[in-house]
């Protein structure tokens, strides 16, 4: 089933769709007045108090006889040097051919229990694509839905939510 985008015009799949998340849950977390001086982020990399990185990308979740996919969007958190070597290589041509990368999701992604901290693969995509994040097969339910994929009622639930947020109900 697909409908018009209201922001670029175009047909999109009603549910292979991304939810997106502006800051990493700890930045989030900041006082909005506090932030400036706190937190430095350009959308797709975000540094906490120089101390915390975070790289910006998807958790994407098969959809039960569906062609498309669902797409959290959720920051990475990585060490420093990683986060320096995105930075470096962000329009880099041929980047996806190097990593794959550790991290640990640095999102508290909604309808499961506490995501934050879990660990991860980081596949970096090539330039104009953000980074894929796999969960690592731990007993949670967003790897196994990551896993094993969900059903379109649950996405639709995910959409319902995302969709009230921005209506401010």
């Amino acid at each position: 089933m697909e409908s018009t985008c209201r922001t670029c015009g175009k047909l999109h799949d009603e549910l292979a769709v991304a939810i997106p998340v502006t800051l990493p849950t700890k930045a989030a977390m900041i006082p909005r007045g506090r932030r400036p001086n706190r937190v430095w982020d350009n959308g797709e990399m975000c540094a906490v108090d120089g101390a915390n990185f975070y790289l910006y990308g998807s958790v994407s979740l098969a959809i039960h006889d569906h062609p498309g996919q669902f797409t959290w969007g959720a920051w990475a958190e990585v060490d420093e040097d990683l986060f320096l070597w995105f930075d470096d290589h962000l329009e880099a041509e041929g980047r996806e051919r190097e990593g794959p990368f550790r991290g640990t999701l640095g999102t508290d992604i909604p309808f499961y229990d506490c995501t934050l901290g879990m660990p991860l693969t980081i596949k970096v995509e090539p330039v104009g694509y953000r980074p894929t994040f796999v969960l690592d097969a731990v007993d949670h339910d967003l790897a196994r839905d990551q896993s094993c994929g969900v059903t379109v009622e649950r996405v639709q639930a995910f959409k319902d939510w995302f969709d009230s947020l921005r209506a401010g109900r």
